[in-house]
């Protein structure tokens, strides 16, 4: 990022040990300056709080909220904070790391959708990094593409740092500690999980809700979920049926589908219950595709609604919306069978706060038409399919049963594909294919 060049009344001055040099930028919270440390001549970002954020007592509770919290975490993908301090005009300020890179959400924009292993780079560095705030008891709540910093060293590998901890809270603290209150929701939307838009506790999970967000739109270069308007958005995260990565993109591997899918489950219980366990899934995932590379082929989706651009925003919903939202919702008229939730690695975590396990909403699926060349489950053999794959499903418990081990891939592949068998999108030749590559991958007999 360079200085914008910008006339600033702060460029020169000095704030405690630092002297402020350029201009970087501006966004909503405030200005971001360029400084550097008199004595040892090191360079710093400084985040200063626009003159009327810093009336409000709570919005300087967040900044210093945000110190707080990355100081507490202390991991090499969390931007590092050195100091806070106040202007004489009453401004509250951070000096912070000075990173060279562009966020993830210009990356996006310049480059379009990311190829599947580069994504799974991405995304297990920054599981890494929320994983380390989880287990000090802290969670981001605004997790998102635009706080996900690219960085392109001088020297060595790029790598990703988690930015803005403003709405980072610990959770299971002092109730006045929730992220939302009574009618008033506070995160971006298009990355909400449903739990954020019906202004309820956030928990470890919800961050892992944004992370499949998150790995979705990498990967396809589009939001699961899109609207015309903010509040049919939080209605899609709350009642909206899940979408199909592999519907989207292609070739993704079954795993992986199923993987995102349970990351954006409705009750955070559903979901993965770490973000290591993510992050250890998706490893064992990018190591099968290094090893075997699927070329991605195109597959039929449905059309795109027009995006609902996201910045950083705060949210003040009405009372009598974010009533609805947690409301039943009526049976669904058709609904799309769902694969058992995956199985994933274990791995040793600090145990996430008690969570009300409340029943998931599904929203009414809309049929749609099958593509030409497809049928029925029961026809043109995907009974077939249908069956080969429960017996494989059988014959791995079989193997667990003795004691024998199994790869947990092996069952959220095919517990995917399962569900992927009623999917319309999917044709009874990609289904087929898929499964063969299954069978060969994990030695079972067709």
């Amino acid at each position: 990022m360079k200085a914008t060049g910008d006339p600033d009344l702060l460029i020169g001055r000095e704030l405690g040990d630092y002297t402020v040099l350029a201009r970087l930028g501006e966004g909503g919270m405030g200005v971001i300056y360029e400084g550097e440390q008199r004595l040892i001549h090191k360079k710093v970002a400084i985040k200063v709080l626009n003159a009327e954020l810093s009336q409000s007592m709570d919005e300087v509770r967040r900044l210093l909220d945000e110190a707080r919290a990355v100081n507490a975490i202390g991991h090499r993908g969390i931007v590092d904070i050195f100091s806070a301090g106040t202007l004489p005009e009453g401004a509250p300020y951070l000096v912070m790391e000075l990173l060279a890179g562009q966020s993830l959400e210009a990356r996006l924009k310049a480059q379009g959708p990311l190829p599947v292993l580069e994504a799974l780079e991405l995304m297990i560095e920054i599981l890494d990094a929320l994983g380390a705030a989880h287990a000090v008891g802290i969670v981001h709540r605004d997790l998102k593409p635009s706080n996900v910093m690219v960085v392109t060293p001088a020297h060595g590998a790029a790598y990703t740092k988690l930015l803005d901890f403003g709405l980072a809270k610990r959770h299971a603290t002092r109730p006045d500690d929730n992220l939302t209150r009574a009618g008033s929701v506070m995160g971006t939307p298009t990355y909400m999980a449903p739990e954020q838009c019906r202004a309820e506790p956030c928990v470890p999970q919800t961050d892992l809700y944004a992370a499949g967000v998150m790995l979705f739109e990498l990967i396809s270069g589009r939001a699961p979920f899109q609207a015309e308007n903010l509040f049919d958005l939080m209605a899609l995260h709350v009642k909206g049926a899940r979408p199909s990565l592999r519907a989207s993109v292609g070739a993704v591997p079954p795993e992986l589908d199923a993987l995102v899918r349970s990351m954006m489950a409705k009750v955070p219980a559903e979901r993965p219950s770490s973000a290591a366990q993510v992050r250890d899934a998706l490893i064992a995932i990018r190591d099968r595709l290094r090893a075997a590379p699927v070329r991605p082929q195109p597959r039929p989706g449905r059309p795109a609604m027009p995006l609902l651009l996201a910045g950083a925003v705060a949210l003040a919903v009405v009372v009598g919306g974010v009533l609805w939202l947690r409301s039943p919702t009526p049976a669904p008229a058709a609904t799309t069978p769902v694969a058992s939730p995956p199985e994933l690695p274990e791995a040793p975590v600090v145990s996430p706060p008690a969570v009300v396990n409340t029943p998931e909403v599904v929203a009414p699926v809309v049929a749609h038409p099958p593509p030409a060349g497809t049928r029925p489950v029961a026809a043109n053999g995907r009974a077939e399919l249908l069956a080969r794959i429960e017996r494989h499903l059988q014959t791995l418990n079989e193997r667990a049963t003795r004691g024998e081990r199994v790869d947990p891939l092996a069952r959220t592949s095919l517990s995917a594909l399962k569900g992927q068998v009623a999917d319309p999108h999917v044709t009874t030749a990609e289904l087929r294919e898929d499964l063969r590559s299954l069978e060969k991958t994990y030695r079972l007999s067709p």
